[in-house]
């Protein structure tokens, strides 16, 4: 999961994940330029111009999730 450390929605999800027991990685963006030009690179490799997104973001198989997603959809989308 890519995020930042003010980001809300972000800690939100982290904590249902980590309740559900789901395994995910949290990549921090904050001052992290390395880590944003990887982020936009995947982005644009799924089809999803730069600057068009928000956090938090992540990539569960085939789906890729922007902004702030409900624990039932990455469940169902773990479950593809």
């Amino acid at each position: 999961m890519y995020g930042l450390t003010t980001c809300g929605p972000c800690k939100i999800l982290a904590r249902e994940m980590t309740a559900a027991g789901i395994p995910y990685v949290e990549y921090m963006l904050d001052n992290n330029q390395p880590l944003q030009n990887t982020l936009t690179q995947r982005l644009m490799k799924a089809g999803i111009p730069p600057g068009t997104h928000s956090v938090p973001i992540l990539f569960i198989g085939k789906h890729v999730s922007i902004g702030p997603i409900p624990l039932s959809t990455v469940e169902a989308y773990l479950q593809e």
